[in-house]
């Protein structure tokens, strides 16, 4: 696998190919420190992925991918941003320009080092992976098994939308195409960290013919509202005289991250029992197939991401695995699914 890294400061440089140089299987690391000279380096050489800075003199990052994609460049880019509410609108920019994912850079007491090597690691791994499973390409379709009687839509409570790597696009796509008089309120989990959830709520909502709101205590889940769990905690739902609230959490993480999928659906199962539509998007990872599986078992409607138009095959792919998918589709289909029931 070969990774260039392109960062005006020789430092975040240095580290990041640091991290990268425990991978046994990355071949080469090749360095720029502006995206003028990356843009040569790719017209001449072939990268599996690249790491990008936004800030840097010559080109800048957005100049750099609105560059790329003049040049129907496709190798796959995660930007490196800062932790911040204008990182965040950056980072944001970057992937509408065709950036895949995103790393944010250490910040005090919210984002360290350690955190900065768990994330690249982890991500080049699952990259890595796509690489060998697109070499060794097998076709998942759902296995036989006993047929769910019919529900119409407004037989259920609620619809849950759990994703992560290549996830934010997805998301924008669907809710684009969600009717103003959608019957049934929307929780999505979306792993990202703090600052950039505010954000992506923010976009959504410009986006959707519903109110869209980042999850804050005691919100109140309701038809019509589509709540993001927050950025770096934990989304659980309890009711109250036949309402139902938000309650954030600091628990420790679930499969390595925090807001988990499994900890939102396992407290809407609580409440809702079957009644409930889980989705499961692209995404790095196994978060929400514990709980999915259950809603399954109950007799809930689990539908699964499609592996063509899944950047990261991965949580998707558990769920089907598992045999608890009783609906696999591009993610351009589910909103026509959900409206024929």
């Amino acid at each position: 696998m070969k990774i260039l890294i392109i960062d005006d400061s020789p430092i975040v440089r240095a580290i990041t190919k640091d991290y990268l140089q425990e991978l046994s299987f990355i071949e080469s690391i090749e360095t720029a420190s502006n995206g003028k000279i990356a843009l040569e380096m790719i017209s001449k050489d072939h990268f599996d992925l690249i790491f990008l800075d936004v800030e840097m003199p010559a080109l800048n990052g957005i100049e750099f991918l609105e560059q790329k994609k003049k040049m129907n460049n496709t190798i796959p880019v995660i930007m490196l941003s800062s932790y911040t509410q204008k990182g965040a609108e950056i980072t944001f920019k970057a992937l509408e320009l065709g950036a895949v994912d995103f790393i944010p850079k250490p910040i005090e007491n919210k984002y360290t080092l350690d955190d900065i090597k768990d994330d690249i690691q982890k991500k080049v791994w699952y990259f890595y992976e796509g690489i060998i499973n697109k070499t060794n390409k097998a076709t998942f379709k759902k296995i036989p098994q006993k047929t769910k009687s019919k529900k119409n839509l407004t037989d259920y409570k609620v619809v849950v939308i759990g994703s992560s790597t290549g996830g934010p696009n997805v998301l924008s796509n669907i809710i684009k195409k969600i009717p103003k008089d959608f019957p049934l309120p929307i929780v999505i989990i979306q792993h990202m960290p703090e600052y950039f959830t505010e954000v992506f709520a923010n976009r959504l909502a410009k986006e959707s013919f519903l109110e869209v709101l980042e999850a804050k205590e005691n919100l109140e889940l309701q038809k019509g509202r589509i709540i993001l769990a927050k950025g770096g905690k934990h989304l659980i739902f309890k009711e109250k005289n036949q309402r139902v609230f938000c309650h954030l959490t600091d628990e420790p993480k679930i499969n390595g991250v925090r807001p988990s999928i499994d900890k939102t659906l396992f407290s809407l199962i609580e409440i809702f029992s079957e009644n409930i539509i889980g989705i499961i998007l692209t995404g790095m990872g196994r978060d929400g197939v514990d709980a999915l599986k259950l809603l399954h078992n109950k007799g809930g409607l689990v539908i699964a991401q499609d592996e063509n138009t899944s950047l990261i095959f991965g949580m998707n792919k558990r769920a089907i695995e598992e045999n608890i998918v009783d609906e696999i589709l591009s993610y351009e289909k589910i909103v026509d699914y959900l409206l024929e029931m």
